[in-house]
């Protein structure tokens, strides 16, 4: 039997099975559907949430929609089958795509700290703490429209609004790829929720990695910038 779908009202696609077996389950590709026990008989390869034998059971992660349009985040499957579909089962987790992209930044910095950075995020992946790259080189000119922020067109502070760096286009080791900042993630397998307590044992960990490899912490500058970890030996550099 050929894959194929139905159409429903709200337009997505409700997907078929590839066949039925003789004994009464259905064949999805990747795993087979027993009805009489709203189950797959075989675990979910990711692996994701607490039962691997659920009927696109995912959390709050994409898992999943297919093929019409993109999970809006935080919509929840919940045993959905007509709306939300789970037809192979390897959606990418969200640990695995901040592996990607912490990857991709990584790539982007100066070849002497690369293999300090993927250290210090190896060490990090090691304790089950969960960070992500979120900046890593800047060119100039995004440079100076970060130092814009908050400011005139005379580069003055403007009165009740936030500066997002004292560093103008040039002045700042992003320009060269000698820094990165971080943000921390509660628990990658519950949610995207961020971990803000600057002060807790999850930046602890993340500043204790980063020292380890030999980066510098802005959260202990006189003008904390807790995100912002760099290297600047060589380097004229030093702001962020």
């Amino acid at each position: 039997m050929r894959q194929s779908t139905l159409p429903r009202p709200n337009g997505r696609l409700l997907i078929l099975p590839l066949s039925e077996r003789p004994e009464g389950t259905y064949n999805y590709g990747y795993r087979d559907y027993r009805p009489q026990a709203a189950r797959f008989t075989t675990v979910d390869p990711v692996r994701d949430g607490h039962n691997w034998f659920a009927y696109t059971a995912g959390r709050d992660r994409a898992h999943y929609i297919f093929p019409i349009s993109a999970r809006p985040e935080g919509t929840h499957v919940n045993n959905d089958p007509v709306n939300w579909i789970d037809l192979w089962g390897l959606q990418k987790t969200r640990r695995e795509m901040i592996e990607e992209s912490n990857a991709a930044h990584i790539s982007t910095l100066d070849p002497s700290i690369q293999d300090s950075a993927t250290n210090m995020f190896s060490d990090l992946n090691k304790q089950g703490v969960d960070a992500g790259i979120v900046s890593s080189y800047r060119t100039v000119e995004e440079q100076n429209e970060l130092y814009q922020q908050g400011r005139d067109a005379d580069g003055n502070e403007i009165m009740g609004q936030k500066t997002v760096t004292d560093a103008k286009g040039g002045e700042s080791l992003h320009n060269s790829g000698m820094a990165f900042d971080v943000e921390v993630y509660k628990d990658l397998d519950k949610s995207w929720e961020k971990d803000w307590d600057f002060e807790g044992p999850n930046w602890q960990a993340v500043r204790d990695a980063a020292e380890n490899n030999g980066f510098e912490a802005g959260y202990y500058w006189e003008k904390s910038d807790e995100p912002h970890f760099q290297k600047s030996e060589n380097t004229n550099c030093s702001t962020n």
